[in-house]
Formats: C-alpha cells, sequence, structure tokens
C-alpha cells in the first residue's frame, strides 16, 4: 500500500462507513487516525467501551474509509484485518487508490418533534443490538400504541442533528434516540455519537449537543431525507 502520509496526522478523525443490504441499514463509525504500517491502517475508537462491548467487526469485511484532508474529502476502500492492543484500536487494509471528492453540506432544518433517548454508557456492541431490535419492534407496531413523546427542538439534518440535553455529556458518548417527526407517525430508530457540545447552559440547565448517526436504516433515511427536503424553503 502506498504512503498516504500527506492526507492523516495522528488523531485525525476518520470515519468508517458500512453497508448492511441484508438488514437494510448502513452504520458510520468515527475513529482516530493512529498510524500506518505496511499494509494497513491502525485507527483507535473514541467510544468508552466495556469490555466485551466491542463493536462486531469480521475478518474481511469491506467498509470505506472517508476523512477530510487539505480542503477536501478522502476515501479509500479498506477490508477489516483486526482488532490489536485490546479493544480499542484496529487495522484495516487498503484496497485501491486514494480518492478525492468534494464533500457536499447537509441540508438542515429546524424543527419541533418528540425525542426520546437512552445514553449507552460505553456500551456499544448492546446499543447496537437494541437498535436493531428496536427497528424490528417498530415496524411491527401500531404508531397508537406508542407512549407519549417529549416535544423538542431540534435541528435536523439527514446525517445527524443538534439537541439541548442536560449533562453531563461528552464527546464520544452514545446514544440510542427515537425521533417522532411528526404526532401519530411511527418514530425514527438512530444510534447516535455526540461530535460536539456547548459550554453555556439554557435556562433549563441544558447543553446544546451536536450528534452524529453511527447507525441509520434505508427506510428511517429515506423518511428523514423527505422531511427535510418538505421543510426546505423553496
Amino acid at each position: 500500500m502506498q504512503q498516504y502520509d500527506k492526507y492523516f496526522r495522528s488523531e485525525q478523525k476518520v470515519q468508517l462507513r458500512l453497508a448492511n443490504p441484508q438488514l437494510g441499514s448502513s452504520e458510520t463509525l468515527t475513529l482516530l487516525f493512529a498510524n500506518q504500517g505496511p499494509g494497513y491502517f491502525e485507527l483507535v475508537f473514541p467510544y468508552k467501551s466495556r469490555s466485551g462491548e466491542e463493536f462486531p467487526l469480521t475478518p474481511g469485511m469491506a467498509m470505506e474509509l472517508t476523512t477530510e484532508s487539505m480542503g477536501v474529502g478522502v476515501k479509500i476502500a479498506v477490508e477489516f484485518l483486526e482488532y490489536v492492543r485490546g479493544s480499542g484500536m484496529i487495522r484495516v487494509k487498503g484496497i485501491g487508490d486514494l480518492k478525492a471528492f468534494q464533500r457536499r453540506t447537509q441540508p438542515r432544518i429546524d424543527i419541533e418533534c418528540g425525542v426520546r433517548f437512552t445514553r449507552g454508557q460505553g456500551a456499544l456492541r448492546s446499543l447496537r443490538e437494541h437498535w436493531l431490535k428496536n427497528i424490528e419492534t417498530i415496524n411491527q407496531l401500531d404508531p397508537a400504541d406508542l407512549p407519549s413523546f417529549t416535544q423538542s427542538r431540534l435541528n435536523l439534518s439527514s446525517s445527524g442533528f443538534r439537541l439541548a440535553i442536560k449533562p453531563p455529556v461528552e464527546c464520544a458518548d452514545l446514544f440510542l434516540v427515537l425521533i417522532q417527526l411528526n404526532p401519530g407517525e411511527k418514530p425514527l430508530c438512530l444510534l447516535c455519537e455526540t461530535v460536539w457540545t456547548g459550554t453555556m447552559l439554557d435556562d433549563e440547565g441544558r447543553i446544546p449537543c451536536g450528534m452524529h448517526f453511527i447507525g441509520i436504516s434505508d427506510a428511517d433515511r429515506k423518511t428523514l431525507e423527505a422531511q427535510v427536503k418538505r421543510a426546505r424553503p423553496t
């Protein structure tokens, strides 16, 4: 594998995207670049993860690695090789050439909608299993049987949202989030991570947090994209 020193630096954020056609979903994991060896990249998970809660990656699993470098997006197809040095570091093998692409700004909307969430507390694998089970359960439910949702103000896009929540909350904290875009509808079920937090508390003692979708079903993504498109001014 050719050297990519000019594109990567220590602790640079990268994303690994996994498509799961059998499950009808996609997952995007945030990691930090650690090192480059002969034929592989070493990447570190930022999430607090207890033993046994590692993300279920298997040798040969195909993924796409993306990051931003020198003002543009860069991506390369990779395969998972192994976990190393405990549960927090992985090795992936680059396949093919590194390609540059122009990142697009995601359209965003402000919306008042129903929100419920559960904090992960370092349990990535377990939270992911709950996310997958909840998607299946929600698809079988009558929306009328769902409990009421607390109304919250979101700044929302197809890749994440901003929400004010009660501390403590830190970057790389994990959340399982339900978002009911409109009353009486089935909620979206999302596996999320915190990518930034504010510092100023609002009148209710909450701080603004930016959330990125780790996991979202294809159906929920289409619903979300349609909602954003309808709400955007023409």
